[in-house]
């Protein structure tokens, strides 16, 4: 609860780093009470969100660069002291190219650059497309730790991680964290797969790749399949161990929380760790997703974690319960 954090200290389950300002989520009408009553009494500028799309929604590639300041190599360890991150969102010049080494010199430079394609048809037919920006935010915590800025992450203890994410959208996560991962598996509905692909071979170096997929994940096929079914259909290559799944903006639809419920129960076998992202949109949607991840089979605990600001919140959570799926 949030308001007692003295009788829960911060789990040494989660392998990384939870501000003590964090909370245990034991009831979903408490979580959305503390949630929306924050984001109510913050200033209208601190609440305000803008994606990539609202930036130029009519161009098909964007430039997104981060000055990640000290930030350090995947071979060292996070310095603590690191200046925040700078975040430059631009068009795509039309005489520029980016070659596939462009990630890794960037990022010796102390600056990330990405070329990122969108999908223009996709922007024009949504209202109030956010999820790249908050992508690009959580990235900026991700890189670059500063004094104010607890690094929920740190680079340094993703290097044997095998990262699982569901709606990955551009993939623009998979193209920053495919440095420090041992595996990185992007997802989404198939039509947006050979866009993942696109910006993962257009950002990252050969080298990096072998290591970086990108595959479909239909949730509502995973949550209508039967669920002892599911393991026959619904399988990554190899079978492979997920460590953590990170799901960023993927709720903003009553539609689309019990089948990414269903996605996450199934891939999310102990002790797989689970991050998501959220805009805080409608207290009922919130309600209802944090309700029903707390009501899955396996004994869930969620943590709150108030790291991004009063319109983004980040859960943590794990089963405490190993199951059969």
């Amino acid at each position: 609860m949030a308001s007692d954090l003295d009788s829960h200290p911060s789990p040494s389950w989660f392998p990384f780093n939870i501000p003590d300002t964090s909370w245990l989520v034991e009831d979903a009408d408490e979580e959305v009470f503390v949630l929306y009553s924050q984001l109510q009494s913050a200033d209208s500028r601190t609440a305000t969100m803008t994606g990539l799309g609202s930036v130029d929604s009519t161009q098909g590639a964007l430039s997104v660069t981060f000055d990640l300041g000290r930030v350090p190599s995947p071979e060292s360890a996070p310095s603590p002291s690191s200046p925040p991150s700078d975040t430059r969102l631009s068009k795509r010049r039309k005489s520029s190219s980016v070659s596939k080494n462009m990630l890794r010199q960037k990022i010796n430079n102390d600056t990330l650059e990405i070329t990122l394609f969108q999908d223009i048809t996709g922007l024009r037919s949504r209202k109030g497309d956010t999820g790249e920006s908050i992508i690009v935010e959580l990235a900026r915590v991700l890189l670059s730790p500063a004094d104010n800025v607890t690094t929920l992450l740190p680079t340094s203890a993703l290097s044997n991680l095998h990262i699982l994410e569901l709606g990955s959208g551009t993939g623009l996560l998979s193209v920053v964290l495919a440095p420090y991962v041992a595996k990185y598996t992007a997802t989404d509905l198939p039509g947006l797969v050979p866009l993942i692909r696109k910006n993962q071979t257009h950002n990252i170096s050969a080298s990096l790749l072998s290591k970086v997929f990108a595959t479909d994940i239909d949730w509502f096929e995973l949550h209508n399949t039967c669920i002892h079914r599911r393991n026959k259909f619904f399988k990554l290559d190899g079978d492979a161990v997920v460590d953590l799944i990170l799901a960023v903006d993927c709720i903003y639809n009553p539609s689309l929380i019990a089948p990414l419920l269903s996605t996450i129960h199934h891939f999310a076998v102990s002790p797989t760790l689970v991050l998501v992202v959220l805009e805080l949109r409608s207290s009922d949607v919130t309600r209802e997703f944090i309700a029903g991840w707390l009501s899955l089979a396996g004994k869930w605990e969620v943590w709150s974690i108030p790291l991004l600001g009063p319109k983004l919140v980040i859960w943590v959570g794990r089963r405490t319960e190993d199951i059969s799926t």
